[in-house]
């Protein structure tokens, strides 16, 4: 079991993230992005010193688990505090540790989410607009700029603000460098500019 706040993980959990990459597999020439996030994470583990920022929490996200988790606030509330003791974790913590910035803007995205879902929208701004603004900084989740681009676009919605909207989610149906191609995150954003139309 991986643990908290990016504690280095047990042996035999390294050793399993060893032979992630191994069991990469193609279908019509092309590899299953869920097994490209899998192998960058085992990658990423094991470039830093064998541990992961709230794994558990980042794989709830990608598959559009915190869509569940916000229709139910005291489950929400719940994560919430998780997602705010790594991020005072990350604060007390050298930023010059590997993967500081990746680490920090993932926990920034759920903080962002957890706010914006508890109706804290001005909060949630914030969390979306520092990983956007640190977007050059990443380096192995870059995936995580392109999403805070569809938060941000996302909670403008909830908001009103329609204009500020259509250009954030816009920006996020078209990153540079995309590196998790989650079908369900992105048609949210699609479905989301089709009806601002």
């Amino acid at each position: 079991m991986l643990k908290e706040f990016g504690e280095p993980v047990d042996d035999a959990v390294v050793e399993m993230f060893q032979e992630v990459p191994r069991h990469k597999q193609r279908i019509a020439g092309k590899s299953i992005p869920v097994e490209k996030f899998a192998i960058q994470k085992s990658e990423k583990c094991l470039a830093q010193g064998n541990r992961l920022m709230l794994p558990g929490l980042e794989l709830v996200y990608i598959w559009n688990g915190f869509m569940v988790l916000a229709q139910c606030p005291t489950l929400l509330e719940a994560v919430y505090r998780r997602v705010d003791t790594a991020f005072q974790f990350i604060q007390t913590n050298t930023q010059s540790r590997p993967g500081y910035v990746d680490d920090l803007c993932l926990v920034q995205l759920l903080r962002g989410v957890c706010l914006r879902d508890q109706g804290k929208f001005s909060d949630a701004e914030q969390c979306f607009q520092e990983v956007i603004r640190r977007h050059k900084q990443l380096t192995v989740d870059i995936y995580l700029a392109p999403y805070a681009e569809m938060e941000l676009g996302m909670l403008y919605i909830k908001t009103q603000q329609l204009r500020k909207a259509k250009e954030h989610l816009t920006s996020a149906r078209y990153p540079v460098l995309f590196l998790v191609e989650v079908a369900t995150q992105s048609s949210s954003s699609s479905e989301a500019i089709m009806s601002l139309a």
